[in-house]
């Protein structure tokens, strides 16, 4: 019982502005990304970039010229930092 009383809320890290790591499945380096929005938001453009053949990021450029293999957001997103907006 105590343990249920001593549990936070779980706070989704990524709702957060910041910057922010995004791995490639085939490629061993990774992209290095700053927003002052959601990470999770910009982690959704890029991959909507790549479904849509739109090298409007840096990230879809590359995964789309070398046919690099990328995940999920939860497997190949890390949050480096959190940053206020601004």
């Amino acid at each position: 019982m105590n343990s249920l009383l001593n549990q936070r809320p779980q706070i989704d890290k990524y709702k957060h502005s910041g910057i922010y790591e995004l791995k490639f499945n085939t490629y061993a380096r990774v992209y290095v990304g700053q927003s002052g929005r959601e990470i999770k938001i910009r982690c959704q453009e890029h991959h909507t970039y790549i479904k849509q053949n739109n090298a409007k990021s840096a990230y879809a450029l590359h995964v789309l010229n070398n046919q690099h293999e990328y995940g999920t957001m939860t497997d190949n997103m890390r949050l480096l930092k959190t940053c206020n907006k601004g």
